[in-house]
């Protein structure tokens, strides 16, 4: 597995854990925002490292 299909499954992971967190606890705003960026920002760098592989 390459590091942009790891950093891909990785960002889809964390993006559904932070949904499940935020459907069963009371998280701040603050903290749901930096989970999803993070996640987000994973998926870019992502799908550039995979853009790269085969471009």
């Amino acid at each position: 597995m390459t590091k942009g299909v790891f950093a891909m499954v990785m960002s889809i992971s964390l993006f559904a854990a932070n949904l499940i967190a935020l459907h069963y606890y009371q998280i701040s705003d603050f903290f749901y925002g930096i989970g999803i960026g993070i996640s987000l920002g994973l998926m870019l760098v992502a799908l550039k490292r995979i853009a790269l592989l085969k471009g």
